[in-house]
């Protein structure tokens, strides 16, 4: 999970977490066996080979194909992105296709502090996973992927940080939207414009949608930045301008984010409808902001 122009490693794997009062857990491994079970057989036998590679992948659980959704009561996740428990993304990673394990987590490894946790766990208590890997894929290194290749896995990236913003998974939606970003800015090996132009349309795409991300997860200041990476590269983007008016305007800054507002119906005019929808919360918030002002002055001298 280390950044550097690689991808993320995917895998599919059937799990459990299971404490001694939870019923779910006995499910989940009732899952895995029967997962195993039509996989030919869970065993240590196989390549000697982890998935722990600096390189990403994607795999597959019960036998699978890659590209196959993951089996009912199957998890299918990338690894690096956070979307697993930390103790269960390094077991799993030490793991080849068809092994079994058996992973105990303290809680800082496993969900405290997460909003995965599973209905009925107590996520401040230990986790016990247990794993069956059905498969795992690398996809190689970005550097060593032709062009077509490079841009099939920038898309297939995009959208899976697309599916989990829509889900309201931002944290994990930036870390994708991040990761692509990086690898975007690793490249040094452009043969034309014309991949030079691709690249920056999939920059100037990703800067805007870190900045709604950031602006979902009320940093405005960081929603912000990313608006301005966006803008030096697209100054003409309505939906960049708009989005920085919104997020002025939420850090309190009024007076600017009007003007970006204004710019943005300025450059299309189909956002007219939303920037005046916009400019009036701004002067609803500028407006409650003084009053908020007057009122601790007028407190201030009275003490005086």
């Amino acid at each position: 999970g280390s950044p550097g122009p690689w991808l993320y490693d995917s895998l599919q794997a059937s799990s459990s977490s299971s404490t001694a009062e939870v019923a779910w857990g006995a499910e989940a491994s009732a899952a895995c066996a029967a997962a195993a079970a039509a996989a030919g057989g869970a065993s240590d036998e196989g390549s000697d080979e982890g998935s722990d590679a600096g390189e990403a992948g994607q795999a597959s659980t019960a036998g699978a194909a890659a590209d196959a959704p993951a089996a009912e009561g199957c998890v299918e996740a990338d690894t690096g992105a956070g979307e697993l428990p930390e103790g269960l993304e390094m077991c799993v990673k030490l793991m080849v296709p068809g092994e079994v394990a058996s992973a105990s987590c303290q809680p800082k490894y496993a969900y405290l502090n997460r909003p995965d946790a599973p209905a009925g766990l107590d996520a401040s208590a230990p986790v016990e996973f247990e794993v069956l890997l059905l498969g795992f894929e690398r996809e190689g290194y970005w550097q060593n992927l032709s062009w077509q290749q490079r841009w099939a896995l920038a898309e297939r990236l995009k959208a899976k940080g697309n599916a989990l913003f829509k889900d309201k998974k931002y944290a994990y939606a930036s870390n994708r939207y991040a990761h692509l970003l990086r690898l975007i800015d690793s490249t040094r090996d452009f043969e034309d414009q014309q991949q030079l132009d691709t690249a920056d349309s999939i920059k100037a795409a990703l800067l805007s949608n870190l900045a709604l991300v950031a602006f979902q997860q009320q940093e405005y200041a960081r929603s912000i930045e990313w608006c301005d990476k966006a803008l030096h590269m697209e100054p003409g983007n309505a939906k960049v301008m708009f989005r920085k008016g919104k997020a002025l305007s939420m850090k309190g800054d009024y007076e600017e984010a009007a003007e970006h507002l204004a710019a943005a119906a300025q450059l299309d005019a189909s956002f007219a409808a939303d920037v005046d929808a916009a400019k009036a919360a701004n002067n609803q918030r500028a407006k409650a902001a003084a009053q908020k002002q007057q009122q601790q002055f007028r407190n201030f001298f009275s003490k005086s």
